[in-house]
């Protein structure tokens, strides 16, 4: 599998269809409720006893997911520049 930089090199414009064929796609799929039921009883036929993760937690992760998906691309595109841009911040003040 090619290093998640490695994709800089291709095109910018082409990078940005990616991550919104990407995004639409997610959505989608976070939109279906058959397919939220279906991820969230898989978790839960999990033993989480080992994981750092528990099912809980992961299923609470999907609920914020399903709240994502319902925002427009620019809007979770600006929530992770945003998020970014924090944490190169907070980086910068260490």
């Amino acid at each position: 599998m090619k290093s998640i930089m490695d994709l800089k090199r291709n095109d910018k414009v082409q990078n940005e269809f990616a991550l919104y064929y990407l995004l639409d796609n997610g959505k989608q799929n976070m939109l279906d409720e058959k397919f939220v039921s279906n991820l969230k009883k898989s978790i839960n036929e999990t033993n989480d006893k080992r994981s750092i993760i528990s099912n809980e937690f992961a299923i609470g992760a999907i609920d914020i997911a399903v709240e994502m998906a319902k925002y427009s691309h620019k809007e979770i595109y600006n929530f992770i520049y945003d998020d970014v841009k924090e944490q190169k911040n907070q980086e910068r003040c260490r």
